[in-house]
């Protein structure tokens, strides 16, 4: 039989188990060394390590999916966003007590000892680290902190989500900047606890020599960034010419473009141009979205392309960007069409 305390083989023919001590006629368990109480894992517990990696992939993969939805998304980017934090909180109140209640009956790992700092050394791990703010999983895996090193991964995976345009991107930037800045301020103090390095000379090399790629990865985003900002002269005068179109297209909307489709509005923003449709006949449930999607990609495309009045976005290498909802107003899907394609 199996010990249903630590899940080991055991004997059939004894009361306690002979690895852990527990019980194994259920109720109050006892430890046969000396009575005493040894603490029961809780049925919600009792998945073994290779199930609970499952659960662990399982609930990475969903919140990166919500991020990647949340920073592409119109209408609900900061709903994904606050479901992801939910669900991240579930999974840290989840591993924290699987953790705990895991125990019996495991050999205890050996815990590295770490010598007693001095004043100097005190104040160098508690300065900021541009490897675990810049280039945290790699520096992580770097500085030998195990398991903890996933934790290094939240930074990308958040400013991945921060790619789209919709109103989750905005989201996404705050709380990657947010968790770079505290993985920059704590990650020296973090990685010197937790690493299995003893040698403080080593860490500190290993530190010094993350720092550098991380101060590397900074100055090229802080370039690329300025790069961008040059470019913006032109940007802002392309920005003026949507803006007014799109005012000057709104005056005499909305229309119907045939007998199934509206027309809304139109909005020019940061080189692009948006429409926005509604299908007056449709809701999302009725429609074979990814049919529609492929019946209209060409004729937008093509339209794009050789359409008089819009050789002004053509010249000016704009992104249209044709947003189609419902009759109940719900975002059904989005077509993009860009005009650099066109040459």
């Amino acid at each position: 039989m199996f010990c249903p305390n630590c899940g080991k083989k055991t004997s059939d023919t004894t009361n306690f188990c002979t690895h852990c001590g527990g019980s194994l006629k259920g109720g109050k368990n006892e430890n046969i060394a000396g009575g005493n109480e040894v603490k029961m894992v809780s049925k919600m517990y009792r998945l073994n390590r290779g199930q609970f990696w499952v659960v662990r992939v399982v609930v990475w993969v969903l919140v990166l999916t919500l991020w990647v939805l949340a920073g592409n998304s119109y209408d609900s980017g900061a709903g994904y966003f606050i479901f992801s934090i939910l669900l991240l909180g579930l999974y840290v109140f989840y591993e924290v007590g699987w953790r705990n209640n895991n125990k019996v009956g495991k050999k205890e790992r050996v815990k590295v000892v770490k010598k007693e700092l001095t004043n100097e050394e005190e104040q160098y791990i508690k300065k900021w680290s541009w490897g675990a703010s810049m280039i945290g999983f790699i520096w992580a895996i770097y500085s030998k902190i195990g398991w903890y090193s996933i934790i290094f991964l939240l930074g990308g995976l958040i400013f991945r989500g921060a790619e789209g345009d919709g109103d989750g991107a905005i989201v996404a930037w705050i709380i990657g900047v947010v968790i770079l800045i505290i993985f920059g301020k704590v990650g020296r103090k973090f990685a010197w606890n937790k690493s299995t390095i003893n040698d403080f000379s080593e860490f500190k090399r290993r530190q010094e020599n993350a720092d550098k790629y991380g101060l590397i990865v900074f100055i090229i985003m802080v370039l690329l960034l300025l790069v961008q900002l040059l470019g913006g002269y032109n940007e802002e005068f392309n920005d003026k010419i949507l803006t007014e179109t799109a005012s000057e297209m709104n005056a005499s909307l909305p229309m119907m473009i045939d007998s199934e489709t509206r027309l809304d509005s139109t909005t020019g923003v940061n080189n692009t141009f948006i429409y926005k449709y509604t299908f007056v006949n449709y809701q999302k449930e009725a429609l074979n979205i990814e049919e529609v999607k492929n019946t209209l990609l060409p004729k937008i495309k093509s339209g794009v392309c050789t359409t008089p009045e819009l050789k002004i976005f053509r010249d000016n290498k704009v992104l249209m960007r044709y947003n189609y909802y419902d009759t109940d107003g719900d975002f059904v899907f989005s077509i993009e069409a860009d005009t650099k394609e066109c040459y």
